[in-house]
């Protein structure tokens, strides 16, 4: 049966235990776990493919970004104002995302008839303990983009993604991507980070009398 470590742990478990009857030194062991996790790093970065689950009445559609393209084409929107830039002085600089239309993915995933102003959204980040809602009544009148990629163009080098899909943004003292999807609005609306959620994972679109009954959206949704 081939060794197929979980961990760092049991890498290093495996390479003392082959240590003894090889005699192997201590810096060339050092060296061989060095080279198995830059090469595990390199393997699971290649392998990632973004994407995105959409609930609605508890069934789910998983959305990647080539199938947001063939379904809904590649929306670019002008966003003049994004107040996740409040921190650098720059949100009033225009910015240019592409995506989806938050308005058509709701429309293949809710039934025919169903009205979008009755529901609200709740978006969830890779950081499980933090929700967003958004109440879809924001979307009359204005327009939502589910953003997979930025025009960087003109952007700092260090101001940008190491993905080379963004300008960096600040959270908690932090800078970090907000991809690989992440809620822009054509006309800036609600403050940030709760209307603007980023580094998002799913979406669940919930009857707005019912997300007061969700234990679940109550505790995490911001």
């Amino acid at each position: 049966m081939a060794f197929a470590p979980n961990s760092v742990l049991e890498i290093g478990i495996y390479l003392e235990a082959v240590k003894s009857p090889f005699k192997v030194s201590d810096e060339l062991l050092m060296r061989v776990l060095i080279f198995i996790l830059f090469f595990a790093k390199f393997i699971s970065a290649a392998d990632f493919k973004p994407q995105i689950t959409v609930i609605f009445n508890g069934k789910s559609k998983v959305l990647s970004i080539a199938e947001l393209k063939s379904n809904f084409g590649q929306f670019e929107i002008e966003v003049k104002r994004n107040p996740a830039h409040e921190s650098v002085g720059s949100q009033d600089k225009k910015r240019k995302y592409r995506g989806a239309k938050l308005a058509e993915i709701l429309e293949r995933v809710m039934p025919e008839g169903a009205k979008v102003s009755e529901y609200t959204a709740i978006f969830k980040c890779f950081d499980d303990n933090y929700r967003s809602k958004i109440d879809l009544r924001e979307l009359d009148g204005n327009t939502a983009v589910i953003a997979y990629e930025q025009d960087i163009t003109g952007i700092e080098n260090n101001q940008i993604s190491n993905d080379k899909k963004w300008e960096l943004i600040t959270m908690s003292g932090k800078k970090i991507s907000p991809g690989p999807f992440y809620v822009v609005w054509e006309n800036a609306r609600g403050t940030y980070p709760g209307g603007w959620p980023f580094q998002l994972v799913e979406i669940e679109i919930i009857k707005s009398d019912q997300v007061s009954k969700s234990q679940d959206a109550l505790r995490k949704a911001r």
